[in-house]
């Protein structure tokens, strides 16, 4: 009797392991598949000079494509609200609620966070990008509600 008690015990623990192992994995894929995101948008941030419109809907589309929904991400960009000049750094971080699972019993969520940064090519004065620069979206960038006034926006949440 106490072999099987032991058996039923390991079986047990290792499928507690195995499922959150595979939890680990998620997030680690997550993290990646965001970092890459982040790094398109601070590519695009580069040439533009900052996080315009254009490049907002850029972030919704790459984060959709991956599976997430960008109503649950947050984007930080930097800097925010003014454009960048040539030479100087442009930054994004993109967080997101990854759930971890231990057989279900007590699934939590865990922040993944993938960054980027960029040199910005924008000359000052040049035609490069006519679209205002806005404010990092913050949290919920699926509603895009911002409107821009004078190189910054007002957000609505979802």
């Amino acid at each position: 009797m106490g072999e099987w008690v032991a058996y039923i015990l390991s079986v047990g623990l290792l499928f507690v392991a195995t499922t959150f192992g595979f939890s680990l994995i998620e997030a680690q894929g997550a993290q990646a598949q965001l970092t890459r995101v982040a790094q398109v948008t601070a590519n695009a941030m580069s040439v533009d000079g900052g996080f315009t419109q254009p490049i907002q809907q850029t972030v919704i589309q790459q984060l959709q494509a991956d599976g997430f929904n960008p109503a649950d991400a947050a984007v930080t960009t930097t800097p925010t609200g003014v454009r960048a000049a040539y030479g100087q750094i442009v930054g994004v971080r993109i967080t997101y609620p990854v759930p971890i699972h231990i057989v279900d019993i007590a699934p939590f969520t865990v922040a993944v966070s993938g960054t980027a940064a960029a040199v910005s090519m924008y000359v000052p004065g040049s035609p490069a990008s006519s679209d205002p620069v806005l404010a990092s979206p913050g949290q919920g960038t699926a509603d895009l509600a911002g409107t821009p006034t004078s190189g910054h926006a007002v957000w609505v949440g979802p």
